[in-house]
């Protein structure tokens, strides 16, 4: 079946030339061009869409307002913005509403890759209800002591870069969003941006206020009614994994690029519990009881009761944000990495192990069933022999951490 894309522009000649940029995708794609936001909700509204791509200025119903009204009454559309205006108050208000961005002008192929990357993600979730539900979110949750910290530095006279991306680089909600922002291509920047800090350090601290205090991306998350399971200690958990496969992967001697991404793919591996545990908390409550009742793992009880997992949901929000797919890949699989069809190592393979290492020898919290090496994997990589070493490279590492 064809994507079904429908493209939104008040300017005629943007509208045509779009038309002639992809007409090679005619017979992959289901185009639609209409010239005003009232129109694109008439069309939603009428026929099937996948992926909305829009212009933000424009009268009457602006990029904003309509996406707004898309991420209301049509959550399941994927959202993308292309346009030509990229001041900081524009970006504000519609980075919370957008699932990735694009700038004019904008070459075809980049045009291309983006909407056939985001429509992959389609694919993994199969539950549409679930999948409307990730949708709608527009950010994740965070630690209200870390906020207050950043939110704190931030007003102090000698307000710190290098402190603010700490503090940032600490919480994983935080993180997935100011990653967001700064790898949009209002920014410009050519390369992948990983690192938390770097964001802070190129986005500048106006910028990086404006995200944190006026545009609410960062909502702060009370986890007292959720039964044995602490925020915190999942949180200490994926900064751990970060630190552990970056080391495997310098151990690995994969290039630095890689090394990043394996960082970063350590820190956002779980971001799916932070989804559940804000959505369905009550829910969550029940995967946690049976995952201890019945001595088997958290994903394991949310397939069975929610009938999808906690690395599906993070994989999916972070592929409608255009993350690389390495990082996306090593969301999705980090508890069954041999369903990836990649035979070389990568950031899946240091996140499947710094996981594994993490659970074996730190307590993430009471009844957790201890995790397992995919042997078949390891095996067919080739990181057999090389187990035992990495393992005690991960051992050292929280030793290290909890003496």
């Amino acid at each position: 079946m064809k994507k079904s894309v429908l493209f939104v522009d008040d300017e005629t000649n943007i509208l045509d030339g779009l038309r002639r940029m992809l007409i090679t995708m005619k017979s992959e794609w289901d185009m639609n061009f209409v010239n005003s936001g009232a129109a694109a909700l008439d069309f939603l509204s009428k026929k099937h869409v996948d992926i909305i791509v829009t212009d933000m200025r424009m009268p009457e119903m602006d990029g904003v307002e309509l996406l707004t009204q898309v991420q209301s009454k049509f959550p399941g559309v994927i959202r993308i913005i292309l346009s030509g205006h990229s001041d900081k108050t524009m970006i504000m208000k519609s980075v919370k509403l957008a699932h990735q961005f694009l700038t004019k002008p904008c070459p075809a192929e980049k045009i291309k890759d983006t909407i056939n990357s985001a429509y992959s993600m389609l694919k993994i979730l199969k539950n549409e209800d679930v999948k409307s539900m990730v949708s709608r979110i527009d950010s994740l949750p965070s630690l209200p002591d870390t906020y207050l910290k950043v939110v704190e530095e931030m007003n102090s006279e000698d307000c710190s870069v290098a402190k603010v991306g700490a503090l940032i680089s600490s919480d994983v909600g935080m993180s997935a969003n100011v990653l967001k922002l700064v790898n949009s291509s209002f920014f410009g920047f050519t390369n992948h941006i990983s690192s938390p800090m770097q964001a802070v350090g190129l986005l500048g601290l106006d910028v990086v206020k404006g995200v944190l205090l006026t545009s609410h991306l960062f909502h702060s998350f009370k986890d007292e009614n959720t039964r044995n399971f602490s925020l915190e200690k999942m949180m200490s958990h994926s900064i751990l994994v970060a630190r552990i496969a970056k080391a495997v992967a310098l151990q690995c001697k994969m290039n630095r690029k890689v090394v990043d991404d394996c960082f970063i793919a350590g820190i956002l591996h779980d971001i799916g519990k932070l989804i559940m545990l804000a959505n369905f908390k009550v829910t969550y409550n029940v995967i946690i009881d049976n995952s201890k009742q019945e001595n088997k793992s958290l994903w394991v009880s949310e397939k069975d009761i929610l009938g999808v997992t906690h690395s599906e949901i993070g994989a999916y929000l972070l592929g409608l944000w255009g993350m690389p797919n390495s990082i996306v890949e090593a969301v999705a699989l980090h508890h069954t990495p041999n369903l990836s069809i990649n035979e070389g190592i990568s950031p899946l393979t240091a996140v499947h192990l710094a996981n594994v290492f993490e659970h074996r020898h730190v307590v993430l919290h009471e009844n957790y069933e201890e995790h397992g090496l995919d042997a078949e994997y390891i095996a067919r990589i080739g990181l057999t022999d090389s187990i035992n070493e990495l393992e005690t490279l991960g051992k050292n590492i929280c030793d290290e951490t909890i003496s």
